[in-house]
C-alpha cells in the first residue's frame, strides 16, 4: 500500500500544494485504507456511464474541479456541467486531485457563496 500510496500522492498534490506535516498525514491515512476497498471503488468506478440520469437531477448542482487532475480531464468535467441544467463549474487553478484537501479553504468558500445564493433566490 505504501508503493501505491507514494505514486497517488503525485496525482493527488503539486510537490507543494501541501506543507510537510499535512503532506505526511495524508500519506499516512492513504497508506492505511484496505486494498480491497480502493479495487471496489475502481471496480464501481470504471465503466459506469451515468450520463442518462443526469437529465433527472433537478437540485442545484456545484461542480469544483481540479485543472490538473490525471483522472478526469477539464473537458470531461465542462461536458458534465453542459448536461446538468443549472449547474455551476468552477475549476481551480494549480491542483490536482486531491483538491478537497489541498484547497479546503478555497472550496468551502466557494460552497458558502454557492449555498447563500441559491438561499436568497
Amino acid at each position: 500500500m505504501k508503493a501505491w500510496s507514494d505514486t497517488m500522492l503525485s496525482d493527488r498534490f503539486h510537490d507543494d500544494a501541501l506543507l510537510p506535516e499535512r503532506r505526511a498525514w495524508f500519506a499516512n491515512q492513504q497508506e492505511q485504507w484496505p486494498r480491497d476497498s480502493i479495487l471496489n471503488a475502481l471496480r464501481v468506478l470504471i465503466g459506469t456511464d451515468l450520463t442518462p440520469r443526469l437529465k433527472d437531477i433537478r437540485c442545484p448542482v456545484l461542480l469544483l474541479h481540479p485543472d490538473g487532475s490525471p483522472f478526469i480531464p477539464v473537458p470531461v468535467m465542462a461536458e458534465l456541467h453542459r448536461l446538468l441544467p443549472g449547474s455551476e463549474l468552477n475549476v481551480i487553478g494549480r491542483s490536482r486531485h486531491g483538491l478537497p484537501f489541498s484547497h479546503a479553504k478555497q472550496c468551502a468558500s466557494l460552497l458558502r457563496t454557492f449555498l447563500d445564493t441559491r438561499m436568497a433566490a
